[in-house]
């Protein structure tokens, strides 16, 4: 098991089971446990006290007639311990038909077959003899009482409950002491902590199913994935109900929670056009967060901090998901929506927070010092990583598409008068963009105009593609069909699109070490999934709708199609150089979202 600085994702496949209230279970295929995330059961209580890691793994000793002793399972332990040094394989590992785990081992004669059932507030491991003669087999479950964020040298587990249908076969209660997460130390944080053995049961195996269960007080059930097809189980299981009723859309598991980028994005792909209603939901609740035009970059779970509001693009793809909304129910588009919708457009015209408004030449200025507003939103020490201030093509894009939706939904509601102010705006702000963002030198659109922070080199970034996705902006003649070309040479690979182009300067070909280098390559040659969207978008305005384009991106998006059915999800990032190995996030909203929207768009052939 690789624990050098680089090592920023496990070696081998994750599996995630999702409770729908925000709560989950994260393991590898062989039960090793490598991230403070990994576990059985973490439940997600109301903030401060937020998600709350209670089971994080057992250990499981099957006991054979020879006396013989077979552990089920290994463990890491500080300071490079995998104990114990042999363990039964695992023949075979799925989580189908309903998303939970199941694993089946072979010990001589012996077939077990072990599961693993999820609820909000419970979890239960069950064994079954499956071939052979009858066996026993030792359980301790391994607990303890931590955020899910941070690890802990002293745990209690007074909040916990165990339940089980074999015998006690020990009932003093042990500590197993400097257990070790190699992937957390690779990524620079603590990586030591101390789990709890309160019991150890044995069980008959050749006498019926054996089951463990842990508990917390709540709810013991929750929403489980009731979907049998991968991709649709896949989607759903952003999607959670908290306990006031209140909808959501968790941005990535296990760390992320509900961001409002990455819910605007991610809204389209995950329920439309099924589910428009729990769209307007999800879209009315953060509408009652906004203020000055702005809304919350991320929802705290761990208290009740400040919410900042340094994320400029939320609020125009929140414009986006309307947009998206209006397109499959238009009755949803009510009151409210077309109000905030207004409320940003007005505020991002006169001026608001962070250094956003729109100049005099029409186009969308966002900037602050020391801040990053745009998604590329990384800071180091220095600063912003990718200072982006200025007038961004992406924002820019997006604006000019709230304005058209402004205007067509004042329309709608008979606001005639109403309709011409958005409408002015965004011819002016379409033929700004087309005669100020295309770069004399290169032929190609460039990333920021006027930027506050000039850079040596000009970069070609996969922002363009929103703007490309735009249609009736008047580019140059061959302006927007060379900068895709671009694209496709220099930015696409087989898992999404890098964010700088290999031959610049400040390219990093990999995403890996502490947080400190990862954020210096986080959007500097990074590849991410998400950005499919966009670029079947771009590729389907600027090269045409026709059957040869749809099968040339249908071709573009199989590697991440096999990655989403073979893994039940998809990495945030993977590394710019080949073999892109995943990183950061393993299960990204975005990144599903959009590649399955990017997929159900080209999926029919045009005849």
């Amino acid at each position: 098991m690789p624990t050098d600085a680089n090592f920023d994702t496990p070696t081998e496949p994750e599996w995630l089971v999702v409770t729908g209230r925000g709560g989950y279970a994260l393991g590898t295929v062989s039960g090793i446990a490598t991230r403070r995330y990994h576990g059985n059961l973490v439940v997600a209580f109301p903030p401060p006290r937020g998600r709350t890691m209670v089971w994080p793994r057992s250990e499981e000793v099957l006991c054979i007639a020879t006396g013989e002793e077979v552990p089920l399972g290994r463990s890491w332990y500080a300071p490079d311990e995998l104990v114990p040094a042999e363990c039964a394989p695992v023949v075979t590992f799925s989580c189908e038909p309903d998303g939970f785990p199941t694993w089946t081992y072979q010990v001589g004669p012996h077939r077990v077959r072990r599961r693993l059932v999820v609820h909000a507030c419970a979890a239960e491991l069950s064994f079954e003899l499956l071939d052979g003669p009858p066996c026993a087999l030792l359980v301790r479950p391994l607990l303890t009482w931590r955020s899910h964020h941070h690890l802990h040298a002293s745990p209690t587990i007074s909040r916990v409950a165990v339940g089980w249908n074999g015998k006690v076969a020990d009932d003093t209660e042990h500590t197993y002491e400097r257990a070790l997460l190699p992937t957390e130390r690779a990524r620079g944080y603590d990586h030591v902590e101390n789990l709890i053995a309160p019991v150890r049961i044995r069980f008959d195996l050749g006498a019926g199913t054996a089951r463990l269960r842990v508990s917390v007080e709540g709810d013991a059930e929750g929403t489980e994935p009731g979907a049998t097809d991968p991709i649709a189980r896949a989607a759903a299981a952003f999607v959670i109900r908290h306990p006031d009723g209140r909808q959501g859309i968790i941005a990535g598991y296990p760390w992320f929670t509900e961001w409002a980028r990455d819910t605007m994005i991610a809204l389209p792909g995950l329920l439309l056009p099924h589910d428009p209603r729990r769209v307007r939901e999800v879209l009315g609740a953060w509408c009652g967060r906004m203020r000055n035009g702005l809304l919350p970059c991320q929802l705290e779970d761990l208290g009740s901090e400040p919410l900042r509001t340094n994320a400029a693009d939320a609020p125009l793809w929140m414009l986006q998901a309307i947009q998206s909304l209006e397109a499959v129910e238009p009755g949803l588009v009510d009151e409210g929506l077309r109000a905030a919708a207004n409320a940003v457009l007005d505020r991002y015209h006169d001026g608001t927070d962070h250094g956003i408004f729109v100049d005099r030449d029409g186009l969308l200025v966002a900037g602050a010092e020391g801040e990053a507003l745009t998604w590329m939103d990384a800071i180091s020490p220095q600063g912003p990583v990718t200072p982006r201030g200025g007038k961004a093509i992406e924002l820019n894009a997006l604006y000019l598409r709230g304005l058209r939706l402004g205007a067509r939904l004042a329309l709608s509601a008979s606001e005639t008068t109403r309709a011409d102010v958005p409408r002015a705006r965004a011819e002016r702000c379409a033929a700004a963009m087309a005669d100020r963002f295309p770069d004399a030198e290169t032929g190609l659109l460039r990333d920021v105009v006027d930027p506050t922070d000039p850079p040596v080199v000009e970069p070609l970034r996969p922002n363009i593609l929103v703007a490309l996705a735009t249609p009736d902006i008047p580019w140059p003649s061959g302006c927007a069909a060379r900068t895709l070309e671009a694209v496709d040479s220099r930015l696409l690979t087989p898992y999404g699109l890098r964010t700088l182009d290999p031959l610049h300067p400040d390219y990093t070909p990999a995403y890996g070490g502490d947080q400190p280098t990862r954020d210096l390559a986080y959007h500097q040659g990074t590849v991410w999934p998400w950005l499919m969207g966009p670029y079947v978008d771009a590729v389907l305005t600027v090269r045409g709708d026709d059957a040869a384009v749809r099968d040339a991106l249908r071709g573009r998006l199989a590697p991440l199609m096999h990655a989403l059915r073979a893994q039940g999800s998809l990495h945030e990032v993977y590394d710019g150089d080949v073999p892109h190995r995943p990183g950061g996030c393993p299960a990204q909203a975005w990144s599903v979202s959009e590649v399955f929207r990017a997929w159900q768009r080209v999926g029919p052939a045009v005849e």
